[in-house]
């Protein structure tokens, strides 16, 4: 599918390249883009706790990296772990600000 996708992207975007036209966001107007997830990942309930303890692991050893710490905040967001993605939230900001 996502193959697919790309393949008719890159051709519409290399027949507007080729137009040698000033550019203009009209011609993009009719792009759409959908994604059906699909693959084994998408109906893994647990998924979003498995991202949560990957991201636990790589800030044990970066710590500092308030990149891990938002999509922490994030993954736990998307478990309905509300509490817990708010204070990853918190530590986010507190990170940002020193």
């Amino acid at each position: 599918m996502y193959k697919s996708l790309s393949l008719v992207f890159l051709l519409s975007f290399s027949l507007f390249a080729e137009e040698k036209k000033p550019y203009n966001h009209d011609y993009l107007t009719s792009l759409k883009i959908q994604c059906f997830p699909d693959d084994s990942r998408s109906k893994d309930p647990n998924k979003f706790q498995q991202d949560a303890a990957i991201l636990e692991e790589a800030i044990k050893k970066e710590p500092n990296n308030s990149r891990y710490v938002f999509y922490l905040a994030q993954s736990y967001f998307s478990a309905k772990e509300y509490e817990l993605s708010l204070i990853n939230y918190r530590k986010k900001n507190q990170n940002a600000r020193h």
